[in-house]
This record gives structure tokens, C-alpha cells and sequence, in this order.
């Protein structure tokens, strides 16, 4: 079983210690929810894993390979959209390296083929959380965390964005942790909730 293994993981902010000798693991190709309270870390936790943070102490490790820089295989969607003002639809996902014709399919399954022109000001919101969800599919990372990229949207919407997208990352084999407030909106698609 290969997995996401993060063992005797200890790391401070400021003089705050947000995790001490904590350890965790992971089997890679499912489904996490991460919940608890403002403030514990979750955020923190994945800067860690993702490799934009060092920590203190302990190791992290996707499958044999310790992770001590950011990796293709581990991408974040933040909540903010982090899309590129002056760039249309079609520029932002361009800009990864896909070729046209995958990047032209994708937009059609998820029904932005007719706003591969737009520019992200010209976008809904939930437009938007596709081009970002579609770009973070063509990085082509194994694991994908979403920190709190849902929470804005109303329920319809996530439901429709979920619907669509999980059966994709399952296929896939990608792990999906969903760092969020509202695990109520999401249980249905999870196979595990981890509580901070």
C-alpha cells in the first residue's frame, strides 16, 4: 500500500507550537475530510505536506520519496481563486503545459468550452472553482488539497462541482483532502474525516 506517511512531525510559528511529534498516515487514492476549529493548523498542515514549509522535526514521505521541496505530485487550491487577472480561461490553463486539445476537452466536460475567452472578472464564482479545480487536474498531482476552495459556493453548486469532479479524481487514483468547516456538505464523498 503506498501512502502519504508523516511521522514524529513538529513545527512552531512564531513561539507557537503547532505540532509536536505528530504523525499521520495516509493511503494514497482516497478521499479525507480535515476538521477542526480556526486556528489548530490544518492550513499549516498542508504547506507541510505540499512542501512550501520545513518542519522543525520528523519526516514526510509520498510513497518512498521524502518530501523536502514542493512537488508536481501535491497542489493546493486555496480558497482565493489564484487565477491570473490579465490571463482568459484558456491562458491560465495553457499555462501549466497541457496541450490544446486536452485542455479543450476538459473545458467541455465541464461546460467552460464557450468562456475559453473570458477573463476571470467575466467568470462567476462557481466558474471560476472549475477553471481552478480543471488546472489543478492538468498539473497532473497526485495528491490534491482543497483548502476551503468549496466554502464560498452555495450547496447546489458544490453538489453539482462535486458531482462532477469526484468520480474523475476516483478514477484517477488521485487523494483528495478537503480541509473544510462543513463536513456536513461533503460527507458523502469522503472515505475518511481527520479531526485537528
Amino acid at each position: 500500500m503506498e501512502s502519504l506517511k508523516i511521522t514524529d512531525l513538529t513545527f512552531h510559528f512564531d513561539s507557537k507550537i503547532i505540532f509536536n511529534q505528530f504523525s499521520l498516515e495516509l493511503e494514497l487514492g482516497k478521499m479525507y475530510a480535515l476538521v477542526g476549529p480556526s486556528g489548530v493548523g490544518k492550513s499549516t498542515f498542508a504547506h507541510l505536506i505540499a512542501g512550501h514549509l520545513i518542519p522543525d522535526s520528523g519526516e514526510i514521505y509520498l510513497g518512498n520519496k521524502k518530501i523536502e521541496k514542493p512537488l508536481r505530485d501535491i497542489f493546493i487550491v486555496h480558497q482565493e481563486d489564484d487565477l491570473f487577472p490579465w490571463q482568459t480561461v484558456m491562458e491560465q490553463l495553457e499555462f501549466v503545459g497541457a496541450s490544446d486539445e486536452m485542455i479543450e476537452s476538459l473545458l467541455r466536460i465541464f461546460k467552460l468550452l464557450d468562456s475559453k475567452n473570458l477573463y476571470p472578472n467575466e467568470l462567476s464564482g462557481g466558474m471560476k472553482k472549475r477553471l481552478a479545480l480543471i488546472r489543478a487536474e492538468l498539473v497532473g498531482a497526485r495528491i490534491l488539497i482543497l483548502d476551503e476552495t468549496l466554502n464560498s459556493l452555495n450547496r447546489t453548486l458544490l453538489q453539482d462541482i462535486l458531482n462532477e469532479m469526484v468520480p474523475r479524481w476516483r478514477e484517477q487514483k488521485i487523494t483528495v483532502i478537503f480541509i473544510t468547516h462543513h463536513l456536513d456538505e461533503i460527507k458523502d464523498y469522503i472515505d475518511q474525516v481527520i479531526t485537528f
